[in-house]
């Protein structure tokens, strides 16, 4: 009796085209504002940025309302927000200055999924419960959280798979990290962008 041919289906994964929002929600009657070039930074003014800071952790306030965001940020917004990017060239001068943007980015759009909050240290306080050491890249709260009145429950940082792994450094992050109670969580990215969350723990 021979073996059953086996069938494979090709994994489908998702998308993130520029210039079409990949959220099911209906789009605003009036274009929505893009960002904009204010002090070296990308700003959004009230009142599109209160609720986007209010619902969803996104940018970092000042005096007058409105919010900087990280690129990434930008990105989450115009893919899951309807909010335009800057230009139609945006993206790949981004990219050709930084081209990390792309691994934080698909980084961010992934752990925030499942409604959880995270929120890049850049756009922090530094009264706020986060390591000093500069390998956080962001902190998480639950979905359940308010970020504004709550200690995160976790600090976050993303690597390359192609990166080289420096194990003393990676360890004492993490022990810096889980001695102020808080989870320590590492994605990784891989050359498919597909990315991977580990947290990690100390065990003697």
């Amino acid at each position: 009796m021979g073996r059953q041919k086996r069938t494979f289906t090709p994994r489908v994964r998702t998308t993130r085209p520029l210039g079409v929002p990949i959220t099911p929600n209906q789009a605003p009657g009036v274009p929505l504002e893009a960002p904009f070039e204010k002090d070296g930074q990308w700003y959004i003014p009230a009142p599109l940025a209160s609720r986007l800071h209010q619902k969803s952790a996104i940018g970092r306030t000042e005096t007058e309302g409105g919010i900087y965001l990280t690129s990434e940020e930008i990105l989450f917004c115009h893919w899951h927000r309807h909010v335009p990017l800057p230009s139609e060239d945006w993206f790949a001068q981004s990219v050709e200055s930084d081209p990390d943007l792309v691994a934080r980015a698909v980084a961010f759009d992934v752990a925030r999924s499942g409604g959880e909050l995270i929120v890049p240290v850049a756009n922090l306080s530094a009264k706020r419960n986060f390591s000093p050491s500069a390998s956080t890249w962001a902190l998480r709260w639950n979905r359940e959280q308010n970020f504004t009145k709550e200690d995160p429950v976790a600090h976050v940082r993303w690597v390359w798979t192609t990166d080289d792994v420096n194990w003393i450094e990676l360890e004492a992050w993490t022990a810096e990290v889980t001695s102020r109670g808080l989870l320590a969580e590492l994605f990784v990215i891989d050359e498919e962008l597909d990315v991977t969350m580990y947290r990690l723990p100390i065990i003697s």
